[in-house]
């Protein structure tokens, strides 16, 4: 199901968009690239992020992920890696809430997509603490 005012399901209305399209998922070019070859992979169907996503769909997002950035490879040989990823909420600098995964080609490390590792302050005890509640949700 669209949302009628997502840029993301409006851009995928119209298949001169897409460089990929199934029944499921659609990708295309982005159009503020990082780099060359930023390409952005969609389910059709609307969700705001990755954690409203039925999970066997992200699975389908990322077969063709995978897919997409080994043809990259192929085509552009100076691809020396990616940087893959999603945001997922305000707080991690997403800007359209339509779940997508970016496929960014990497270059030259001090080039393009960067990450700013600043630590919080994270302790063992806060590590050993959730790790424990993690483990007795997932077992």
């Amino acid at each position: 199901m669209a949302n009628k005012s997502c840029i993301f399901c409006t851009i995928i209305k119209d298949p001169n968009n897409l460089i990929f399209e199934d029944v499921n998922t659609a990708a295309f070019m982005d159009i503020n690239p990082v780099a060359n070859g930023h390409i952005l992979v969609i389910p059709k169907k609307h969700f705001a992020n990755f954690i409203e996503t039925p999970p066997k769909l992200a699975c389908e997002v990322t077969m063709i992920v995978h897919k997409i950035a080994n043809l990259l490879i192929k085509t552009i040989p100076e691809i020396k890696g990616f940087n893959i990823l999603t945001n997922n909420g305000s707080e991690a600098f997403q800007e359209v809430f339509h779940y997508h995964v970016h496929i960014i080609p990497k270059y030259i490390r001090e080039k393009g997509f960067l990450i700013n590792r600043t630590k919080e302050n994270v302790t063992i005890d806060n590590i050993i603490n959730l790790k424990k509640i993690l483990k007795s949700q997932l077992m």
